[in-house]
């Protein structure tokens, strides 16, 4: 259990409350599992840092050009829903 708990703490699993107990499930598609991990993981490290515009910033400073479009792709598509 606490390999399933840990595991729910990295977000490769969802916990849902089941009575006393606990139901364990994949928090994504068995293919994408490290995504949502990583993703977890920036929005965590994000909220954590007191300059949120700061982290972003050099967060994007840092990426290559090819990552940057990438970026702004997604972006754009979110903002076209």
């Amino acid at each position: 259990m606490t390999t399933m708990a840990r595991l729910a703490d990295k977000g490769a699993l969802t916990r849902i409350r089941d009575g006393r107990a606990y139901r364990y499930r994949l928090s994504a598609p068995t293919g994408s599992i490290d995504d949502a991990m990583a993703a977890r993981r920036m929005r965590q490290l994000l909220s954590d840092g007191a300059d949120r515009a700061g982290v972003l910033a050099r967060f994007v400073a840092e990426l290559d050009p090819d990552e940057e479009r990438l970026l702004a792709d997604l972006l754009r598509r979110e903002a076209g829903r």
